[in-house]
């Protein structure tokens, strides 16, 4: 059964000129031992200093298990955010997994004046995985 990975994550993101990967590795303590496929990416400007950025990768369970660790993730629960099934997401293809619970893990934590994170790992079968990350940066 496919499993993906949402994250989103609110912290202190960069300016576009940088990969959202490495924003999100800054502000929100996200980190891959091995840069993932990048699927799909996305910034917004918020209320004042605040900015948001989402990205889909694709990687393999082995690659997910580090990420975990390297991220400070906790326990994934079954299920997707509710609020992801009626948001629009940056491209309707990648968020086709989102709309069931089917095949999903989830995790968010959430300090407010420090990062809150929302991730999403969608099991695609066999060992790949996509992850689906939000997050909001101040400053």
């Amino acid at each position: 059964m496919p499993v993906a990975v949402a994250a989103f994550v609110l912290s202190g993101c960069g300016s576009g000129d940088t990969p959202p990967l490495d924003d999100m590795a800054k502000c929100a303590n996200i980190h891959f031992a091995t840069t993932p496929k990048v699927i799909a990416q996305h910034r917004t400007v918020d209320f004042g200093t605040g900015r948001t950025a989402s990205v889909v990768v694709d990687t393999t369970k082995d690659q997910l298990d580090s990420f975990e660790q390297l991220s400070a993730i906790g326990p994934l629960t079954p299920g997707v955010p509710s609020e992801w099934r009626s948001e629009q997401w940056m491209d309707a293809a990648v968020a086709e997994s989102l709309k069931t619970d089917t095949g999903n893990t989830q995790f968010h934590d959430y300090h407010p004046t420090a990062p809150a994170r929302w991730i999403v790992v969608h099991d695609q079968g066999g060992d790949q995985r996509r992850v689906y990350i939000k997050v909001y940066c101040e400053g």
